[in-house]
């Protein structure tokens, strides 16, 4: 996988479902903070 950033996060892993993508990403600046993100055309 690419490296990506979405708003300062680092996308460390990423699944595709359906026509979604559901990705994981851990603070740039912070680590230890995570998000997920549920996305539609990257």
């Amino acid at each position: 996988m690419e490296q990506r950033t979405n708003a300062g996060y680092l996308i460390t892993n990423a699944i595709q479902v359906g026509a979604y993508e559901f990705v994981l990403g851990e603070h740039m600046e912070t680590p230890g903070l995570f998000v997920t993100w549920k996305c539609k055309d990257k």
